[in-house]
């Protein structure tokens, strides 16, 4: 499949998390993944999600990635999308390839992807609520991660 400007989809350079996206694939280990392919290490304690913590921005190793295949395939939960108040995006979550790993999203209004918090023994994201400038995410648990979309690491740039 090609990707932007011709080049294998999902497999160089700049937009390689944006090109996984697109293939229904996040990268696996727990990370904010941003559209620019920036990445930041997320803290978690698993499905308790009573430690939710972001690293220093990192660099991502894209080839180590691809080399060791670590991409989780992902399956969205319809109860876990909503649209952003003044349509400026959505937001959406569901479950990895393996019962325990889940993700949320931040949409752009065009539907392309802004960031994705890929999280390994999360649980999957079940449920999304809206209010004023956060989302809560709460997987099959109960438990809630809230994101603020005035946090520099959540915006839209």
């Amino acid at each position: 499949m090609a990707g932007r400007a011709g080049r294998q989809k999902g497999w160089e350079g700049m937009g390689y998390v944006t090109d996984l996206w697109e293939m229904g694939r996040a990268p696996y280990r727990n990370g904010l993944y941003r559209a620019d392919d920036s990445v930041r290490a997320i803290e978690v304690d698993g499905p308790d999600l009573s430690v939710f913590r972001l690293g220093p921005l990192e660099d991502f190793d894209l080839p180590g990635v691809k080399e060791r295949r670590e991409t989780t395939t992902l399956m969205f939960n319809p109860g876990c999308c909503l649209e952003l108040p003044g349509r400026s995006g959505f937001v959406c979550g569901g479950e990895g390839s393996l019962g325990a790993d889940g993700f949320f999203a931040r949409l752009a209004a065009d539907r392309s992807l802004v960031w994705v918090a890929s999280m390994e023994n999360a649980n999957p994201f079940e449920r999304v609520e809206i209010e004023g400038w956060t989302a809560r995410f709460f997987n099959n648990l109960g438990n809630s991660v809230v994101v603020d979309f005035r946090d520099p690491a959540f915006d839209v740039r």
